[in-house]
């Protein structure tokens, strides 16, 4: 049984932050199938796993069409009802591009609250491998009035097999509703995302954003994503500047 699975890919354009997200999900789900704790095997019993915490770290953005290799793993951190899941994101050299930490949760689809982990999960012998990114404690609510707000309308394609809006869906939306300004002259570094609600197709949701600039150039951007007055999740992502090489290669 691998606990360290490795995948070979292409990275798909526009290379962008919810395209490392999606082949780090698509690893995940290929490998709780290998466990034999996947989206079918769960399904069967009434329950869905759910992500609850998500960061995320880039250290070198890929260019479109470059083979790379991702590596995830189940942690050692896992206890409880919460099931930890390390990412990595490799150049065939070796380079470290990006690597990712995430908390998820086993969901009782009848209640609708969570099931403690399967004993086979705990039992693994789990990698003694960590990655240097931690989830950081949730980000204090901003205050004052929403420098920027937009709306997205839930789609068809942004579901999942559950028939709610998938994870890296929300992290494509608030990405996209980053300001115009900021998205031209920086990228994303590192992102930070908490789920707390679910949402479904044709609900509309609510991107609020607050913009805290750095002496250097640098954001922290921190997003709300709400919908009838629920609060979905809460996206926070530090940009840098671009350097004129790198913009180069974008």
């Amino acid at each position: 049984m691998e606990l360290l699975w490795r995948e070979p890919r292409v990275v798909p354009p526009p290379v962008d932050v919810p395209v490392v997200c999606r082949l780090f999900e698509d690893a995940a789900r290929r490998h709780a199938t290998h466990l034999g704790v996947g989206v079918e095997d769960l399904r069967g019993g009434g329950q869905a796993w759910v992500l609850g915490r998500f960061s995320l770290r880039i250290y070198s953005v890929p260019q479109a069409a470059a083979a790379v290799e991702v590596t995830t793993w189940p942690s050692r951190r896992t206890s409880g009802i919460r099931a930890w899941r390390d990412f990595e994101l490799r150049a065939p050299g070796g380079q470290l591009l990006a690597e990712a930490t995430s908390v998820w949760l086993i969901l009782d689809l009848a209640t609708r609250r969570p099931a403690r982990l399967p004993s086979r999960l705990l039992a693994l012998e789990f990698p003694s491998r960590d990655t240097a990114i931690a989830s950081p404690a949730s980000a204090p609510e901003p205050a004052g009035p929403a420098d920027d707000v937009s709306l997205h309308t839930i789609t068809a394609a942004d579901l999942d097999e559950n028939n709610h809006a998938n994870n890296v869906a929300y992290l494509d939306w608030a990405c996209a509703a980053a300001p115009a300004a900021l998205a031209a002259a920086a990228r994303v570094e590192e992102l930070h995302a908490d789920y707390l609600g679910e949402s479904f197709e044709g609900e509309e949701v609510r991107i609020a954003a607050w913009q805290q600039r750095s002496d250097d150039g640098g954001c922290r951007l921190n997003q709300r994503l709400e919908c009838a007055g629920r609060l979905l999740t809460r996206v926070t992502t530090l940009w840098r500047p671009v350097r004129p090489r790198e913009d180069a290669h974008k």
